[in-house]
């Protein structure tokens, strides 16, 4: 990983100084830094069935140490990130099934799926919980499909801890509504 960074600060005042300039600029020397992130192993295993010509179930698993994530560089340890790191997150869990059936030019589908916590000791929720169905309608030349997705994620929300003042976490709830719609034509 590389970053690269530099700062630019600008004033702007009402009344001119000796010189009759209102507006300062000001801009750091360029910055450099080069590090390796190691992102967390997976471990995914996928199952499905096919049921002649009209049907298919599917279910996936995938298990994430996102405990295991680390950085080090040439010059720095990271010790105190890595030990954060693995202080704050847990092996999460990853499931998906799905099934898709056809009847003639019509095609049904549906799925779901639910993540589990990344987090540890309850430091944050961050579950996820989703799923969706749909209708796809497919001619020789032509198909549309039309599809609606749910998906619900929790998780806290923590404000800065600033001169030792630290409050409640605020607690999210986002849900998203998806109405999806594809049609296509085949020359």
């Amino acid at each position: 990983m590389r970053d690269y960074y530099q700062t630019t600060m600008v004033s702007q005042f009402y009344t001119p100084d000796n010189n009759g300039d209102t507006k300062y600029v000001s801009t750091s020397p360029s910055g450099y830094y080069e590090y390796n992130l190691t992102t967390p192993w997976r471990l995914q295993g996928n199952l499905a069935f096919i049921i002649g010509n009209i049907g298919l179930i599917s279910a996936d698993y995938e298990m994430v140490d996102y405990s295991k994530a680390s950085f080090d560089s040439y010059d720095y340890s990271f010790n105190p990130e890595n030990t954060a790191i693995e202080n704050s997150y847990a092996i999460a869990h990853n499931i998906k099934v799905g099934t898709e059936w056809r009847y003639n030019i019509f095609s049904f589908r549906a799925g779901g799926k639910y993540s589990t916590s990344p987090y540890q000791n309850d430091i944050n929720d961050g579950s996820r919980f989703g799923f969706s169905g749909g209708i796809g309608f497919k001619q020789q030349w032509f198909f549309m499909d039309i599809a609606y997705a749910y998906a619900n994620m929790k998780d806290d929300y923590y404000f800065y801890n600033v001169n030792g003042i630290s409050s409640n976490p605020v607690a999210n709830s986002t849900r998203n509504h998806s109405i999806l719609m594809t049609i296509g034509a085949k020359m």
